[in-house]
């Protein structure tokens, strides 16, 4: 991650596909990521070819770090109750987890 985008402000976010965070975890670690999220905003959002309305598992992209993972509300599946989860028992519920 190092040297892949210019020195950025750390208020910035940077947005990536979900498969492509998954490919680049796998061939770096969750290493690098995680020192990238602890200065940076990082988004995640599903593959383009997800046709459904179905949302991606938040769980790898936590574990590197990752601040916001994409989710469609319209679909109460395992990535949302795991989402509504997470942040409705944490901090009371505001929606904010501490790292």
């Amino acid at each position: 991650m190092e040297g892949a985008w210019p020195s950025r402000h750390p208020c910035h976010v940077s947005s990536m596909s979900a498969g492509k965070l998954l490919k680049l975890r796998h061939a770096a670690g969750e290493g690098p990521l995680r020192r990238w999220t602890a200065e940076h905003l990082q988004r995640v959002y599903p593959e383009s070819t997800m046709i459904g309305s179905g949302n991606i598992d938040p769980l790898p992209h936590w574990s590197c770090g990752v601040q916001m993972v994409a989710m469609n509300y319209q679909t109460p599946d395992a990535g949302l109750l795991l989402n509504e989860g997470l942040f409705r028992s944490y901090n009371g519920g505001c929606g904010y987890v501490l790292k």
